[in-house]
């Protein structure tokens, strides 16, 4: 969908239909005005995320609008409005907007990920089956947990009513066996989870672990212990976002294809901070791994350090991570170079050093083999 002429005339005007609070909204929010200061002269107005809040934003006659549209009244509204629109939500897929969403079965891919190198073998997903994108983050988890012949344990709930009233959960939590490992599918859902761990008196994570999805940070960091996390996208989906919108000012049009971003980490808060695996060598060997792989580490110093054979470790390994040594290493250092990028200005060659990788060249070959990215385009959206 184009654009009329007035935008020819003036500044464009985009509305934004997105709470603010947190989250990925709030970073989706923060991505997009990323790309669009200093350099352009775009003006924003901001409103809720309800159909009445759309009536507001019509008498200022913008020329797009970004929204997340999570119920079918404003999705209604938007479509009778018909200017050009980009969705950031993947609650309601079918409708025929442009949309960027994080990908939610790389979401459960990354979540199983993260508990099984923990050593995690009982598992559970506790999720809203109503909700397309849950039982989407649900498929990714069990089908990642399948690669290793695990099969997680699915609890059902209302989000919104376990957001009331966490009680219901409470028959769930007191059948689960010792050290367990939840996934909830929303922060929503892993707040109730923490809530009801501590009525049923299951130490988390000692006992039970619990594994969020969506990084609000309010919710992550008022639970008792603070809840981990899959943290999404949402910086990198409003500088697309933004390039989208840059692409209409200019006189083109919208992607009509979805746009599915993979999650960018895990946040590791006390809630999963257990390491359950009860092979000492392999614990050993992951602690000197994550301690020495900002400098020049091989598998050579990692044999010397636990004392058994290269074959013996590998073996190990694959057991209990389903990955070898030399990859752990690698994956170490791309997660500390991820880390890097979002959070420190340094330039990409520093990066680079500070990862453990010998030289730029090999750390871009080792991103790119590891991310299907570069990493300049990673981190374009947070500089």
């Amino acid at each position: 969908m184009g654009l009329n002429a007035s935008t020819q005339t003036r500044p464009p005007r985009i509305g934004l239909m997105i709470e603010a609070s947190g989250g990925w909204p709030r970073s989706v929010l923060l991505g997009l005005l990323g790309y669009a200061r200093p350099g352009r002269q775009w003006l924003f107005k901001h409103a809720g995320e309800q159909s009445h809040d759309l009536e507001a934003l019509r008498d200022w006659q913008p020329d797009a609008i970004v929204a997340r549209v999570a119920d079918r009244v404003l999705a209604r509204g938007l479509e009778n409005w018909s200017g050009p629109v980009i969705n950031i939500s993947n609650m309601l897929p079918d409708q025929g907007f442009a949309r960027i969403g994080p990908d939610d079965r790389a979401v459960g891919r990354l979540a199983a990920e993260h508990l099984l190198d923990r050593g995690y073998r009982e598992l559970a997903v506790v999720a809203d089956p109503r909700q397309g994108f849950c039982r989407e983050r649900s498929y990714g988890f069990a089908a990642h947990c399948a690669r290793r012949a695990l099969s997680p344990q699915t609890i059902e709930v209302r989000e919104a009513a376990v957001a009331r009233d966490s009680r219901a959960l409470d028959r769930h939590l007191v059948r689960l066996a010792p050290a367990t490992a939840l996934f909830c599918t929303t922060d929503a859902i892993a707040l109730a989870c923490a809530d009801s761990a501590q009525r049923v008196q299951r130490l988390v994570p000692e006992e039970l672990a619990v594994l969020s999805a969506g990084d609000h940070e309010l919710h992550c960091r008022m639970s008792l212990p603070a809840l981990s996390c899959v943290r999404f996208p949402g910086e990198a989906a409003g500088f697309t976002a933004g390039e989208w919108l840059a692409q209409l000012f200019a006189g083109g049009t919208l992607p009509r294809q979805p746009l599915r971003l993979a999650p960018v980490e895990v946040i590791a808060r006390r809630s999963t901070d257990a390491m359950i695996i009860p092979d000492r060598t392999v614990v050993a060997a992951l602690e000197y791994i994550h301690r020495a792989a900002a400098g020049p580490l091989g598998v050579a110093a990692v044999l010397d350090q636990v004392g058994v054979s290269r074959r013996t470790l590998e073996q190990k390994f694959r057991q209990w991570l389903g990955r070898t040594p030399l990859q752990e290493i690698h994956r170490t250092r791309i997660a500390r170079a991820k880390a890097l990028m979002m959070h420190s200005p340094l330039p990409l060659a520093r990066i680079a050093q500070a990862a453990g990788f010998r030289d730029p060249q090999h750390f871009a070959r080792q991103f790119r083999r590891h991310t299907g990215t570069t990493p300049r385009e990673f981190r374009r959206p947070f500089v």
